[in-house]
């Protein structure tokens, strides 16, 4: 073994302080930069400074994707943070070592459905983009994978289902993240739609009806990899980090549910990000979408006449103020 491999491999032995011999608590569909900047972010927070021990075992949900990439380096990775936060600049970076297992469910789809197996199971989380939650009616049962991800979370929830007998204590606490509005119903829906069109038991149905779907409302920019500026970021790590995610301090990360899911989900504990367990998002979301995205699109032709290319920019102008 090469001198930098058995450092890298000592270095993520000694920050890794999660059991490995207990299973993951998450299986997360969506492995590109905003779900390692969002959710595993949130994860890893929690695992740092509350009882919360979380493992996710991540999905890639299309055929090409990054989970060879995350493999190679054992599924960690850094998140820069970057930007104002309480007035003062910030920029520091963190690492990233709660994810587990990773499955590519287009080279092995028994993998994928065995994750459904996992006792310790509580969360699916999601990013699929926003076409991601759709019914494609060509998908069919026998598919290995099918094509739209909730045609592949029906067939992961049919294996949980035949694995525990429909046991009421297995049902899973679901939370897209899909920027569509009421994503969690939608998902919902569009589940029985397919459950109904493969002929499914309807004791499924009623048990998959069982499973706690969550409306959410995330926010957080996420400019992605600084492939322009490389060297910069890398500069201070103690491997060579190919998987770098930057972001801005802000955080915010609205589910629209039962503030029991706090007391197995304690993200309310987190100073750094805020996460709310609400009855009803629908004023989170009309401030983020038609206030503050409203505010912004507006901004763009006026800015764009007077030569004003940014928001800052923007901000700073008494005209378009």
């Amino acid at each position: 073994m090469k001198p930098e491999t058995f450092y890298k491999y000592i270095y993520f032995k000694m920050t890794n302080k999660i059991d490995k011999n207990r299973p993951a608590d998450s299986v997360q569909f969506g492995e590109g930069n905003f779900m390692r900047a969002f959710v595993d972010y949130c994860i890893q927070l929690l695992n740092e400074q509350t009882s919360f021990q979380g493992k996710v075992d991540v999905v890639q949900p299309i055929a090409q994707g990054m989970i060879k990439n995350l493999a190679d380096q054992n599924g960690k990775y850094h998140v820069y943070s970057e930007g104002i936060s309480n007035g003062k600049s910030v920029r520091k970076s963190h690492l990233i070592n709660c994810i587990d297992q990773l499955v590519d469910p287009y080279q092995d789809f028994e993998k994928y459905l065995s994750l459904a197996e996992n006792e310790n199971l509580k969360f699916v989380f999601s990013n699929t983009t926003e076409a991601g939650i759709q019914q494609i009616d060509t998908d069919q049962m026998e598919m290995q994978p099918p094509n739209s991800f909730p045609a592949k979370l029906v067939l992961f929830l049919l294996r949980r289902f035949e694995k525990f007998n429909g046991a009421n204590d297995k049902v899973l606490h679901i939370i897209p993240c899909e920027l569509i509005e009421k994503n969690g119903d939608t998902l919902k829906i569009i589940l029985l739609n397919i459950i109904d069109q493969w002929g499914l038991e309807i004791g499924f149905k009623n048990w998959v009806m069982k499973n706690h779907f969550y409306n959410t409302l995330v926010d957080r920019i996420v400019p992605g990899f600084p492939k322009d500026n490389l060297a910069f970021y890398q500069q201070d790590l103690s491997f060579e980090d190919n998987l770098i995610v930057t972001c801005e301090p802000f955080f915010l990360w609205v589910i629209e549910g039962n503030r029991k899911l706090l007391d197995i989900f304690p993200a309310d504990q987190l100073s750094e990000i805020d996460v709310k367990v609400v009855k009803d998002l629908g004023n989170y979301r009309t401030r983020k979408v038609r206030i503050l995205n409203g505010c912004h699109t507006a901004m763009v032709p006026i800015g764009l006449l007077k030569g004003v290319e940014t928001v800052s920019a923007a901000l700073s102008d008494d005209f378009i103020l």
